[in-house]
């Protein structure tokens, strides 16, 4: 693919993007809904979105990580560019950006990791020692951005870089043998939360030795782990049975949403200027927000017309702005979730696949 066309008047990238293709495939198995949703999607072809990426210094520059590739916007969602050069697989699951040079991006997928150096010149395949190739989760280290952590499904495990994703090794050699990792997360000073399907949550500060953290925690299904960004004591995991919370690193766990309704969380964003402000996304719940550290939930769905929301994230610099990723395409706020509007197309996708097998109980 030629250059990125980052001019969004471009009558040209608009028809592109438009006209992406299509193709039949399933949903990735650990999100399985059921024969009836999944014959739905195949008709309907949603914009399965996974993962999104606000640039920390310019925050109208957004990577959105879709079972089609990476696409990228510099207007705030209002047009939308493709950027799948180098991908030799397309499904995306998870993308990161360089905390101090925002040009360098890293996604993974079914294909393992791949690093961009600069927009306009696609991606470089970077799996040299990476013994499993379907990345679900990545981290970067806020203290030494060169240490970068992927967890893994299918053939599972926990990998670590230590040379900006030249080189992998795996770590953790008493975590569960082949653990599928589904969500991880990293503190200010390098502490690192993982988790493991149906197994809970793990904690370690070297990637090294670890520990469960699971007193507490009543479902062991996570999909979603989030940190203070202010009192990263304060943690949160998003379950197959709701969402819960710890005060103390983890130690601890309290359920946060009330029965006898639990909602199926997927994601999890807090305020990164507002400590007291979480987020929570959910399977045909859609979005709610907390204004006292998760012990109560409104609803923020105005404007939001699928409610199937895989990822969030908030603008570092205006607490006001955040995106939205569900299964037909993204969303946009800029009043904290009171209301949202689609973002630009991105072509109609349709829902992806992966050979990993999970099956919920």
């Amino acid at each position: 693919m030629k250059k990125l066309c980052f001019f969004v008047a471009c009558i040209s990238v608009l028809l592109l993007i438009g006209c992406a293709k299509k193709h039949e495939e399933k949903p990735l198995a650990e999100e399985k809904h059921g024969a009836e949703h999944k014959e739905e999607a195949l008709v309907s072809a949603p914009d399965w979105i996974y993962s999104l990426a606000i640039n920390p210094v310019d925050s109208k520059i957004v990577y959105a990580a879709t079972s089609q590739g990476v696409y990228v916007t510099v207007d705030g969602g209002k047009f939308w560019c493709e950027m799948t050069k180098g991908l030799i697989n397309p499904n995306i699951s998870t993308i990161a950006i360089h905390p101090q040079n925002p040009d360098i991006v890293y996604a993974g997928g079914d294909g393992g990791v791949f690093k961009s150096k600069d927009r306009d010149t696609g991606w470089e395949e970077v799996n040299y020692g990476l013994d499993s190739l379907m990345v679900k989760a990545l981290s970067i280290d806020p203290n030494n951005p060169e240490t970068i952590y992927v967890g893994c499904v299918g053939d599972g495990g926990l990998f670590r870089s230590r040379d900006g994703g030249e080189s992998w090794s795996r770590i953790g050699v008493n975590l569960p043998i082949n653990i599928q990792v589904m969500a991880m997360a990293i503190t200010k000073d390098s502490h690192l939360y993982i988790a493991g399907w149906q197994q809970g949550i793990f904690e370690s500060r070297d990637g090294e030795k670890w520990e469960r953290k699971n007193i507490g925690l009543e479902s062991l299904l996570v999909r979603a782990i989030a940190i203070n960004p202010i009192h990263p004591e304060i943690l949160y995991v998003g379950t197959q049975d709701g969402i819960f919370g710890s005060i103390d690193g983890g130690e601890r766990w309290k359920r946060l949403t009330k029965p006898p309704n639990q909602p199926k969380v997927w994601t999890i964003a807090i305020d990164p200027l507002a400590a007291n402000v979480v987020y929570l996304g959910a399977w045909l719940v859609g979005i709610s927000c907390s204004y006292n550290f998760g012990e109560d939930w409104e609803r923020r769905n105005q404007g939001l017309l699928n409610t199937c929301v895989h990822c969030l994230a908030m603008d570092p610099n205006n607490s006001g702005v955040m995106y939205a990723g569900t299964e037909e395409g993204v969303y946009k706020s800029s009043a904290s979730g009171l209301s949202w509007t689609a973002c630009g197309s991105f072509g109609k996708i349709a829902a992806p696949h992966s050979e990993a097998e999970f099956v919920e109980d």
